[in-house]
């Protein structure tokens, strides 16, 4: 069978409590009549009481901690506290919790909430949030495992989550060259240290001798390195080594008819 009504304190036989009660399965809130679906297939095994009451959880608050991170760091999912008096309502009214039938509220704690980012942020190659500030970014939530899931409860409660750039440290090399007439130098990335997975690519910039003649140990300066690809907004470029680059300049071959 399944018996719908308004709220269990409304019954003639209490379902909760009671000795004189209806023997059922299970219990349903928040689910309206319908004559033309009177026993709807998403309703659990065997005999039951349907209510169009939704039982609220009241009188607690969530409290989500504002966390600031790095690029790559993992973000706290504990980072939060509970408070006030615990207990359930309907209407703004307080309610017996045994008599509609519902797990004791004074029994909610801690392992009962989750927290979860926003669907809006995203994750890099890496696997990490990408940089960036996120208001209300890490939310609170019902704990799927939690014995008041099924009973329409809610949680609120929200933080901000900023993450930082990072560094990434790039270290180039410089080739020599035959004497050419001109200051301009060519570098080469020799090595960065993105995180494992990002897709990056740097560009160099641009580069050039301190002077156009032969010499050894000639000094080069660098300007515009520059990243892109779609994990470079992680990052803060750092040129690891401008100021020790050095390459040579040698003897271009003349020729004498």
């Amino acid at each position: 069978f399944v018996v719908y009504s308004t709220r269990p304190d409304n019954n003639n036989n209490d379902i909760g409590n009671d000795t004189n009660a209806i023997a059922h399965d299970f219990v349903q809130y928040n689910t309206a009549f319908d004559d033309s679906d009177l026993i709807p297939a998403a309703l659990p095994a065997g005999n039951g009481f349907i209510y169009s009451v939704q039982p609220e959880l009241a009188g607690v608050a969530v409290t989500v901690n504002d966390q600031s991170i790095n690029y790559g760091q993992a973000i706290d999912l504990s980072d939060f506290s509970l408070s006030g008096s615990l207990g359930y309502e309907v209407g703004g009214i307080s309610i017996d919790a045994a008599e509609f039938e519902l797990a004791s509220a004074s029994a909610f704690g801690a392992s009962d909430v989750n927290l979860m980012l926003d669907s809006s942020i995203g994750s890099s190659g890496a696997g990490f949030v990408v940089a960036g500030i996120y208001a209300d970014g890490i939310k609170a939530v019902l704990n799927p495992a939690s014995t008041f899931v099924g009973q329409g409860l809610a949680l609120s409660g929200s933080g901000d989550l900023t993450v930082n750039k990072i560094d990434i440290n790039v270290t180039v090399a410089a080739a020599s060259k035959v004497y050419d007439a001109t200051t301009a130098a060519t570098l080469t990335i020799a090595g960065d240290d993105r995180l494992t997975g990002d897709t990056l690519s740097i560009d160099p910039g641009t580069s050039m001798f301190a002077n156009k003649d032969v010499a050894t140990g000639v000094s080069i300066s660098v300007v515009g390195a520059s990243l892109a690809g779609s994990d470079a907004g992680n990052y803060n470029l750092v040129v690891g080594n401008p100021g020790s680059l050095t390459a040579d300049i040698t003897p271009a071959s003349l020729m004498i008819n």
